[in-house]
């Protein structure tokens, strides 16, 4: 899977979640949030709009260090394999003035290939 593939290359939605908690919450979903995710994409909800979520999300942020920087940071990482650089953080960090994290989160995913 490349960097920021909100799918992997499969069509089993259970496998997708769980890609993405072991990814991006460095955990196993729980049954019910893996119930609820599974749910939503086998009802065809867009893949990268339900992965911007759990990015934008509280336990992302949280465990990114609570604080904009560190949550661009992650993303990057996780998103493109390295850290922003200084032009990209005071872009993003400006960006959050004005959008969510969820947007940013999606915006992102987007522009690595993940969608």
């Amino acid at each position: 899977m490349l960097p920021g593939e909100a799918r992997p290359r499969t069509s089993n939605p259970v496998a997708i979640v769980k890609n993405w908690y072991r990814q991006y919450l460095h955990r196993e979903a729980e049954p019910s949030g893996l119930e609820g995710w599974v749910n939503q994409l086998r009802q065809g909800e867009d893949p990268t709009y339900l992965l911007s979520i759990i990015l934008g999300g509280q336990e992302y942020f949280q465990n990114a260090g609570g604080n904009a920087t560190g949550w661009i940071t992650a993303l990057f990482e996780d998103l493109a394999g390295r850290e922003p650089t200084r032009r990209e953080l005071r872009y993003w960090r400006h960006r959050l003035e004005e959008q969510t994290y969820q947007e940013a989160a999606y915006d992102l995913l987007r522009i690595f290939g993940g969608g």
